[in-house]
């Protein structure tokens, strides 16, 4: 017997953090050099969940320090480094505890400001994949699929 889901109104937020270069003569003060981060949040009534991954976008000035590592690593270990994109986290956020002694966290996304959270760098790698493959709306479906996961009871449909 199949349970028909409630629907659901869901905010689709996507941002593209900026590629930094930190780096500093002082050791305590050099954070290095980061490519852009790409964030796609699904969030609902009961929470969110979250795709996040590193783009591989450097800044122009840093492109060839970037490109000179990966042929190192290249040389070193006889194969390549990484996909293009590199997937970081799925995750999501929840307004209370999804697990024993979770703990709750500062948080941009649910009101108040805090939430729990707790995600999966192992899968973010697939999701990179698929993301690159299929686009945009498969990782929006999978999303959801992960949020009615998380957040809806499957006995009764309700979230």
């Amino acid at each position: 017997m199949s349970t028909v889901l409630p629907a659901v109104a869901f905010e689709r937020r996507m941002t593209i953090t900026p590629a930094f270069d930190k780096r500093h003569k002082d050791p305590s003060k050099n954070y290095g050099i980061g490519s852009s981060e790409l964030r796609m949040v699904l969030l609902g009534p009961l929470g969110a969940t979250q795709f996040v991954a590193y783009t591989g976008w450097y800044l122009p000035q840093n492109m060839m320090d970037v490109l000179e590592r990966e042929l190192s690593f290249r040389e070193q270990h006889g194969h390549r480094l990484s996909l293009p994109l590199i997937g970081v986290d799925v995750g999501y956020h929840a307004p209370h505890a999804q697990y024993d002694d979770q703990e709750k966290r500062e948080c941009d996304l649910l009101p108040g400001g805090a939430c729990y959270y707790d995600g999966s760098s192992l899968r973010a790698d697939e999701w990179a994949s698929i993301l690159i493959a299929e686009g945009s709306e498969r990782i929006w479906t999978m999303l959801e699929e992960e949020y009615r996961e998380r957040f809806v009871t499957p006995e009764d449909g309700r979230c």
